[in-house]
């Protein structure tokens, strides 16, 4: 694509937005607190998910996984740690590449994937080192999870903080994207309020 035709596809400069198809935005149709409310109700889900597991993970991987009690309240912290360093991924992929929206799309189903991923690893017994009372047998008795059972596990763990770690920035950013005027604040107010009652 050439210069000239580039810059005929532009929107004139007096539009202030545009849809995905280079169109002016109409402030009735487009945006507004429909779009931040949806992009909201998905941060409510995302944070109370994320704080279910985050709260359970250290009695799933202590009680199940049978790791020592030091070792599963590292891999907890380490999890949690992902999932803030690799906002800075997200971000970046947001302003760089993809946009809002699509970063949201794409790492809001690698989050589900490593959701449901979780899960039938927690479901399915194969997928588990046999049954064993870690309290009661102080944990030297009970065999700790390894090779492919582990490796499903920790796959699972960090396919969730890839998608929550690249959805946290934008998420907000999003909603205010949709957002104008006294709007704006509205949907940061809401965020905030979110963020408190998800945790």
């Amino acid at each position: 694509m050439d210069v000239e035709s580039r810059a005929s596809s532009l929107p004139p400069p007096d539009v202030a937005a545009v849809d995905w198809r280079g169109r002016p935005c109409e402030p009735r149709r487009h945006g507004g607190m429909r779009a931040a409310v949806f992009v909201l109700g998905i941060q409510a889900f995302e944070i109370m998910a994320i704080a279910a597991v985050g709260n359970n993970l250290i009695t799933y991987v202590f009680g199940e996984m049978h790791f020592p009690l030091s070792q599963a309240a590292n891999v907890v912290t380490n999890f949690v740690g992902t999932i803030f360093l690799l906002s800075l991924l997200g971000g970046f992929l947001s302003d760089s590449y993809l946009g809002c929206f699509w970063t949201m799309l794409i790492f809001g189903f690698v989050e589900l994937s490593g959701f449901i991923l979780l899960s039938v690893q927690a479901h399915l017994p194969q997928l588990k080192p046999p049954p064993c009372s870690m309290a009661a047998m102080g944990g030297g008795a009970c065999e700790q999870a390894r090779g492919i059972k582990a490796s499903i596990f920790f796959a699972a763990l960090y396919l969730v903080a890839l998608g929550s770690g690249c959805l946290k920035p934008n998420m907000i950013a999003h909603g205010a994207d949709h957002s104008n005027g006294p709007l704006i604040s509205l949907t940061f107010l809401l965020a905030t309020r979110i963020v408190t009652l998800g945790r």
